[in-house]
């Protein structure tokens, strides 16, 4: 079907898509928000154990908000093929290490109060 200018409802679409303003670059501020999040349930799940379950409400909510900016607020992101997760592994085997720490003293101090 073709509009009043002569372009197919197609075109439209894209020119929609075209106008709306770029993600930018969407991984790098989901990977800090995950990591972080990560990194605070790990380190002080012995002082909180609901943590985890909160984390994974807040991770469920923010994938949905998420999901709806890119769908609706931002222009498409372009896909692009990815090694890895590159400096960010290091970083999380790190917080790994440093929450079996974290617990470790927290259960220990906790213990001889």
């Amino acid at each position: 079907m073709e509009d009043v200018l002569g372009e197919s409802d197609e075109t439209n679409v894209l020119i929609r898509e075209w106008i709306k303003p770029p993600a930018g670059d969407f991984s790098q501020g989901e990977f800090n928000e995950k990591v972080i999040l990560f990194g605070t349930t790990m380190m002080f799940a012995a002082l909180f154990p609901l943590a985890p379950l909160l984390a994974l409400v807040i991770g469920i909510i923010d994938l949905r908000v998420d999901a709806l900016r890119l769908l609706w607020l931002n222009r498409r992101p372009i896909p692009m093929m990815a090694s890895g997760i590159g400096i960010w592994l290091p970083i999380l085997y790190f917080l790994q290490y440093a929450a079996v720490m974290t617990n470790a003293f927290i259960s220990k101090f906790i213990r001889l109060g």
